[in-house]
């Protein structure tokens, strides 16, 4: 066996070390904000209706269906975001109040929209 062709194997501790700081990391909650917009996006692109909450065209469905899939991502991005910025504030308080400034920008920018 050549040395110089072998990598020598990675470190449990090396790699453990290295994602505990990617998910300790405050932009990572930043991530799941950003498919709802895309969604939204597409879902303008398409020229789905808005109706969520009413009964159903007999063409409508994709729409209907779509609708749904956004809320539920809208909801599950809302509530990653919340739980890695309550995890990661244990340590550092100034970055609650920061990314929950953002937070409320976010959620003003998609209602303006």
């Amino acid at each position: 066996m050549n040395s110089l062709t072998q990598s020598p194997p990675p470190l449990p501790g090396d790699v453990t070390t290295r994602v505990k700081a990617i998910l300790r990391s405050h932009w990572l909650g930043f991530l799941f904000l950003i498919p709802f917009p895309v969604m939204l996006l597409i879902h303008r692109l398409l020229g789905y209706s808005d109706a969520l909450m009413v009964a159903t065209p007999p063409g409508e469905i994709a729409a209907h269906t779509y609708n749904l899939i956004m809320v539920l991502v809208f909801y599950f991005g809302l509530t990653a975001f919340i739980a890695q910025t309550m995890i990661v504030a244990v340590k550092e308080r100034r970055w609650l109040l920061m990314k929950l400034g953002c937070l409320g920008l976010y959620i003003g920018v998609l209602l303006w929209a």
